[in-house]
C-alpha cells in the first residue's frame, strides 16, 4: 500500500521528502514531524508564490508597505497568499492561490485547554513547537506535541495538497495507514485479542525491501501507550531472543530471529518489532486450512521447539502459551506449503539467578485479565501455584496440540477421543493426554510426532 503522501512524488520531491519523514516518525519522534511539518509548509509556500506570482519579490514589497510592521516569515507568505487584493496587486492571475476556506483544527495545548485556529495557523503553530528547541518551553501558549495533534495537522494539509495538485482520485487521509519507520504498512491495524493482558493497543502488519536484492521482510510491529507498560516487559521478548539464540548459535527453532523496541524519540507510544523472512499469519486465521499432515508436522516443529527451550542453559519457559502465542511462516509455495511457526513470549521465564529480569508480577496480572474459555484452557492453575513452569508448558503444550490437530480453536480441551476422530492415530491422542497430566516432556513429544509424520 502506498504512503499516504507518495502523491507528491511526481509534483515536487523537497515536500514529499518532508512529508514522507514526518509519517515514518509520527508514532516515533514528534519533535522531528513538528521540523518537518514547518519545513513542508514552508516548501508549499515558496513553490505556491514562485509558481504565480511573476516576480516574487513585488509580492514581498507590496505585503511589507501594507503591513509595516511585518517581516517576511512563513505566517506572512501565508497570508498574501490567500490575500485577493494583493496578489492581484502583484500580478497573479488567481484570487487566492491558497484556499481561505480550510476549515479550522482543534489543538491540545500545554495549559491542557483546547484551542481552535484557522488550519494553517494551527499547523504552523505546532511546527514551531519542534523548530524552536530553544523555547523547550515552559511556555503554556504552545500545542502539545502529540500524536492526536498532530494527525489533525496532517489530515488538513492532506486534504490541502489533493486540492491544489488536483489529485481527486487519491484515498482520504488515514492515520492507521501511515508507514512506520521503514516499514509500509500493509492494512489497517488490528486491536490484538491479548490486548487487555499484553497492554498492547493496536498491532500493525508492515514490510520493506532490503539489500540490492529488494528482499522482502515483513513485520508486525505492536503498539503500547508510552509507560503504560515496564520496560522489563517491553524488553521481555528480545531478552528472550537473545537468550535462545545464544544457547543456539546456529538459530534457535521457532525464535523470532529480529525483535526490536523502537521509540528514541519524543513520542506516545513505544513500538515492539517482530521482522520475518516470510508473511505471518495468525495461527487462528490459516488453521482451518491445513490439512492433517499440515497440522501434525505442526506439532511436531513445535514440540522440537520446546525440547531445545526446555534443555537450554539457563531454562527458557513460556509460562502462557495459547494460540495467540503462534505465527507461521510458508516457506513453501501456494501448491506446496510448508507452514514453520514462530513464537511470541510475553511473558516468557529466563531461569537466571538474579530477580532483576523477573516479570512475574505482569504475568500474572495478565493471566487474572483472561477471561475467554478459549485462552482461559491453556492455563493449568496448579503449576503456576507452584511456579512449576515446565509443568505449565507441557500443559499448555497438550491443549495447543488439540486445538491444531481439531482444525480449530475449541473452548474447551481437546481428549484423545476428539483427536482420534480427526483421523489420528491412538499414540497421537494418548501424547496429548500425557502432556496434559505432565507425564510426558516436549522431547518425548518430538520423539512420538518425528515417528508418525
Amino acid at each position: 500500500m502506498a504512503a499516504q503522501f507518495d502523491f507528491l512524488k511526481d509534483h515536487d520531491g523537497t515536500l514529499y521528502k518532508h512529508l514522507s519523514d514526518v509519517e515514518k516518525s509520527a508514532r516515533l519522534r514528534l519533535n522531528n514531524c513538528a521540523n518537518d511539518l514547518r519545513c513542508a509548509l514552508e516548501r508549499l509556500a515558496d513553490v505556491l508564490i514562485q509558481e504565480n506570482i511573476p516576480k516574487p519579490s513585488v509580492l514581498e514589497r507590496l505585503y511589507r508597505e501594507q503591513n509595516s510592521k511585518g517581516g517576511w516569515d512563513l505566517n506572512a507568505k501565508l497570508k498574501a497568499l490567500q490575500d485577493e487584493a494583493l496578489l492581484k496587486k502583484a500580478g497573479c492571475e488567481k484570487k487566492e492561490v491558497l484556499p481561505s476556506k480550510l476549515g479550522k483544527i482543534s489543538l491540545l495545548f500545554k495549559d491542557g485547554q483546547y484551542k481552535s485556529f484557522p488550519a494553517y495557523t494551527a499547523i504552523r503553530k505546532f511546527g514551531n513547537v519542534g523548530s524552536h528547541p530553544e523555547n523547550e518551553i515552559k511556555n503554556n501558549d504552545e500545542p502539545e506535541l502529540t500524536f492526536r495533534n498532530l494527525v489533525a495537522c496532517l489530515g488538513a494539509l492532506h486534504r490541502l495538497l489533493k486540492f491544489l495538485y488536483c489529485e481527486n482520485s487519491v484515498p482520504g487521509f488515514d492515520e492507521n495507514l501511515m508507514n512506520i519507520e521503514s516499514y509500509t504498512v500493509d492494512e489497517k491495524p488490528v486491536t490484538p485479542p491479548d490486548g487487555h493482558r499484553s497492554k498492547c493497543q493496536l498491532e500493525f502488519r508492515g514490510s520493506k525491501r532490503e539489500g540490492v536484492t529488494g528482499t522482502v521482510r515483513y513485520a508486525i510491529l505492536r503498539q503500547y501507550a508510552r509507560g503504560d507498560v515496564s520496560e522489563k516487559l517491553l524488553k521481555r521478548n528480545i531478552d528472550f531472543q537473545q537468550t535462545a539464540l545464544a544457547s543456539n548459535p546456529y538459530g534457535a527453532k521457532g525464535i523470532i530471529q529480529d525483535v526490536r523496541k523502537i521509540d528514541d524519540g519524543m513520542s506516545d507510544f513505544t513500538i515492539i518489532v517482530y521482522e520475518f523472512p516470510r508473511r505471518p499469519e495468525n495461527l487462528r486465521d490459516v488453521l482451518s486450512l491445513l490439512s492433517k499432515e499440515e497440522r501434525l508436522r505442526l506439532c511436531r516443529d513445535l514440540a522440537d521447539c520446546f525440547k531445545d527451550l526446555h534443555g537450554s542453559v539457563p531454562a527458557l519457559y513460556h509460562r502462557m502459551l495459547t494460540h495467540e502465542s503462534i505465527y507461521l511462516c510458508n516457506f513453501g509455495s501456494d501448491e506446496a506449503k510448508r507452514w514453520l511457526p514462530y513464537i511470541k513470549f510475553d511473558f516468557g521465564k529466563i531461569s537466571v539467578s538474579s530477580d532483576e529480569m523477573t516479570v512475574m508480577h505482569e504475568a500474572s496480572r495478565a493471566k487474572g485479565q483472561i477471561k475467554e474459555r478459549e485462552v482461559e484452557k491453556y492455563v493449568l492453575q496448579s503449576a503456576w501455584n507452584q511456579e512449576h513452569w515446565e509443568r505449565a508448558d507441557r500443559y499448555s503444550l497438550g491443549v495447543l496440540f488439540g486445538d491444531i490437530l481439531c482444525g480449530k480453536i475449541r473452548p474447551k480441551p481437546a481428549d484423545d477421543e476428539d483427536i482420534e476422530d480427526a483421523g489420528f492415530p491412538d499414540e497421537v491422542g494418548a501424547l496429548v493426554e500425557d502432556l496434559k497430566i505432565g507425564k510426558a516432556s516436549a522431547a518425548d513429544a518430538f520423539q512420538t510426532l518425528n515417528e508418525v509424520c
